[in-house]
């Protein structure tokens, strides 16, 4: 069983996902398929070249992942049915996570934007705090940014992060979550930015 601590990034970040969508999180203890290991080039994977890069090619994006993120590459399927995937790596008080899944088109019948601030509203719950949002155009689709933290927030756990930094982005039907999460002063962190900073698409190469 790995490290209960760090999977407070998956929970969270899949929570908000789940919640649109009724399907269930996984939690620490998951027997959900998991690998440390980068997948084989053609799907995607690590950028050897760079070290800190990962690729998805089936994704179609790229993110880098900070130098304080120390902790191992792990690669998730949440839910086969609903191509639900995540990437992760962690460091000391804070996890940096992409997940991404695909929505059924008749859950997006309201414009890109509002579906994304109420998944802001799902992410936040009755607890957090908005920081800082900021809506924007990324080439490809609609992004929501913004940063939060918990005023009565104990140290993050596995349930919920005390903070951190979020980037909503959805394409068609998939719905991207690029996140930093951790405690309370997560969101503040340089890292945090520049992490969510260098999320792009990206087409691979043959």
């Amino acid at each position: 069983m790995r490290d209960c601590l760090p999977a407070f990034v998956a929970v969270t970040a899949f929570a908000v996902v789940s919640g649109l969508l009724g399907g269930a999180a996984i939690g620490c203890g998951s027997s959900t398929p998991k690998s440390t290991e980068p997948r084989v080039r053609a799907e995607g994977g690590v950028d050897d070249s760079e070290g800190r890069a990962f690729v998805d090619c089936t994704q179609g994006f790229r993110v880098d992942f900070p130098t304080t993120a120390t902790g191992p590459m792990e690669h998730e399927i949440i839910d086969d049915a609903k191509h639900a995937a995540m990437v992760m790596r962690t460091g000391a008080g804070i996890g940096f996570s992409v997940t991404w899944t695909d929505i059924a088109p008749q859950k997006l019948t309201q414009s890109p934007m509002v579906v994304l601030h109420e998944i802001e509203k799902l992410r936040l719950g009755n607890t957090g705090k908005l920081d800082v949002e900021r809506e924007m155009s990324l080439p490809g689709g609609e992004a929501l940014e913004f940063s939060f933290h918990r005023a009565d927030a104990a140290p993050a756990s596995r349930d919920r992060a005390a903070g951190g930094r979020v980037l909503l982005f959805l394409k068609g039907t998939t719905l991207y979550q690029v996140a930093a999460l951790g405690d309370a002063g997560a969101g503040d962190r340089p890292d945090a930015t520049v992490f969510l900073m260098s999320f792009r698409l990206t087409t691979c190469k043959e």
